[in-house]
């Protein structure tokens, strides 16, 4: 479970620079089999059409996306279930937000499957092809060559690893990984718990010091969260629009050049350097309340 913690620090970069498109298809994948605690198949068939445009939230002042809907079907699910995917500022190498806007605007993709298995064919990304790649890549980062072999799980104990180390709560974990019995939920936290003291005891443990925040997912009733948007988007089309957006403000915050705008690692590069604009924006209006208050003159 600690390869994501190993990739997030020294294998993002690397990763899209020795396979670029491919790359970040894969990074992205493992993003969101991890923050939607996914077993390794179940997201191979998601599509653009699984968006829940209606709970795409964003930011007023900039237009940037600060969460998204989707509707998801594991294998325990009796029928979709909608979940949230939040934006995270703490750990950009763990913004799924970010890394699906990137990929969204990489790939092109406007309609079908996230995750086509070759570019611009409209098969999706299959279980098998991703599994060995993802076998492979787990072996190249975190070492791990002792005979044990990685389970179609281990996507799944990751995000029970990184909701620990985000200050989640058990009880809320196991709602946003769906899990149905107590049992099942405290073997997975527990197992993620250990190896998580366990990570902090190695070098590798820097990243850990960032004050990562986790937030459930999961939703009683997504109804309540449509109503209380205030800042919805208009469908598919309204998404791409803020596809362009994302992009638009790397280049505004002067941490993507103009003509890098298609360029996969200056793009990857960028959100990870990009600031919090509404933090931003905040500072900005007080700034201009106090000056036309007479302060600061």
């Amino acid at each position: 479970m600690l390869f994501l913690v190993s990739l997030a620090a020294t294998g993002h970069a690397a990763l899209l620079h020795r396979l670029q498109y491919e790359g970040l298809r894969l990074y992205t994948m493992i993003l969101f089999h991890c923050q939607l605690f996914l077993r390794s198949a179940e997201g191979c068939p998601f599509r653009i059409e699984d968006i829940l445009t209606s709970l795409v939230s964003v930011n007023p002042d900039n237009g940037d996306v600060n969460c998204m809907g989707v509707k998801i079907k594991g294998k325990a699910d009796g029928s979709f279930v909608p979940l949230m995917i939040w934006r995270c500022t703490d750990v950009p190498e763990l913004c799924l937000v970010s890394h699906l806007l990137l990929w969204l605007s990489v790939s092109g993709i406007t309609s079908g499957y996230l995750f086509p298995k070759k570019k611009g064919f409209s098969d999706c990304f299959d279980f098998t092809t991703f599994n060995n790649q993802l076998k492979k890549l787990l072996s190249d980062v975190v070492g791990r060559d002792d005979g044990r072999v990685w389970g179609t799980h281990t996507l799944r104990k990751t995000g029970y690893l990184l909701a620990i180390w985000g200050k989640g709560e058990l009880g809320q974990i196991m709602l946003s990984a769906r899990h149905k019995t107590v049992e099942s939920a405290k073997r997975y936290y527990g197992s993620a718990a250990a190896f998580l003291k366990m990570i902090s005891l190695q070098k590798r443990s820097a990243l850990l010091t960032v004050d990562y925040t986790w937030e459930a997912i999961h939703m009683s009733d997504h109804r309540e969260l449509v109503a209380l948007n205030e800042n919805p988007i208009g469908g598919l089309p309204d998404l791409f629009r803020h596809v362009r957006i994302f992009v638009e403000n790397l280049v505004a915050q002067r941490v993507l050049a103009r003509n890098k705008t298609r360029n996969i690692i200056a793009l990857s590069q960028a959100i990870l350097q990009a600031r919090d604009q509404s933090i931003d924006t905040k500072i900005d209006n007080i700034l201009a309340l106090m000056q036309a208050k007479g302060f600061g003159d």
